[in-house]
């Protein structure tokens, strides 16, 4: 069955979702929600070009796919959200409030997200009995 090709409009959005890391569902059920069309998830994937299935979209479509991309990446480590420091102070708030508020819960859990986000950066102690350079 031969499908009549998407309009350049439709395809650039397809494009410019996909770059931005939507899945082929999600781009479908927007594409079907702004155009009123009704697009497959595998028609949907011919327009990533980091897939297979994309393998053959034309280098106007991959140049957008490229520069939303890279545009997106930039965009997230904007916000601050995206930063460590910033949730742990947001999680420091939310402890000191509800420890202000005597609510045990919230705090122990707002504790316990703050541990969470720092456990790249524990490390575990190592039993150096072994090791004979080491001075007691």
């Amino acid at each position: 069955m031969k499908f009549a090709p998407l309009p350049m409009p439709v395809k650039r959005f397809v494009t410019m979702c996909l770059a931005r890391y939507d899945s082929p569902t999600e781009v479908a059920q927007r594409v079907r929600d702004e155009f009123n069309l009704v697009v497959g998830r595998s028609t949907v994937a011919r327009y990533d070009p980091t897939r297979a299935a994309g393998a053959e979209l034309c280098e106007e479509l991959r140049t957008l796919f490229r520069q939303t991309r890279e545009a997106f990446a930039d965009e997230l480590e904007k916000l601050p959200l995206a930063h460590r420091a910033t949730r742990l102070r947001r999680l420091e708030s939310v402890y000191d409030e509800a420890r202000d508020k005597g609510d045990r819960k919230s705090a122990l859990a707002a504790l316990a997200l703050a541990a969470k986000e720092m456990q790249p950066f524990e490390y575990q102690d190592v039993d150096d009995s072994d090791n004979p350079d080491e001075v007691e």
